[in-house]
């Protein structure tokens, strides 16, 4: 079958619209200009944080946000209205525990807090209808404390 000779004459394009050459303009300083930082603002450690309840009359006050770690804490366990807490050495502020295997084994070993046991803890913040709560993730006794 033949061939069609190939042809080297091609049309130029049509000019682009006016329309079209603005916005790839401001669509390419757009993209050049990177977004402004969000800025973060973290808590101080020592500085409550004050949020709203669900009545907006009242606040409470949240030592540690939500999602906070805490790591390497001294401090021991107290019992009150059937609760557990762990009191910090370093503040008399204590902290609502979450039931799990460490709380379990803090409350065995200190008799339910009767025994003045000092532990080591880590673990992490929730905070639940304006109250801190610790998820613990590893406790250790401070072996100097045993016995007291």
């Amino acid at each position: 079958p033949p061939v069609a000779p190939a042809t080297t004459d091609l049309a130029p394009l049509p000019p682009r619209p006016r329309e079209d050459e603005a916005a790839v303009r401001i669509m390419g300083e757009a993209v050049a200009v990177p977004p402004a930082p969000i800025p973060r603002t973290v808590p101080r450690i020592d500085e409550p944080m004050v949020k709203p309840m669900a009545d907006a009359r009242k606040t409470t006050l949240v030592k540690y946000p939500d999602g906070w770690s805490l790591v390497n804490r001294q401090g021991r366990l107290i019992r009150s209205k059937g609760q557990s807490f762990f009191l910090f050495d370093s503040d008399d502020t204590p902290i609502q525990l979450i039931a799990n295997r460490q709380r379990e084994t803090m409350e065995d070993l200190s008799q339910m807090g009767r025994r003045s046991i000092k532990f080591r803890i880590s673990g992490l913040v929730t905070e639940y209808r304006g109250k801190n709560h610790l998820l613990l993730q590893m406790v250790l006794v401070e072996r100097s404390r045993v016995g007291q």
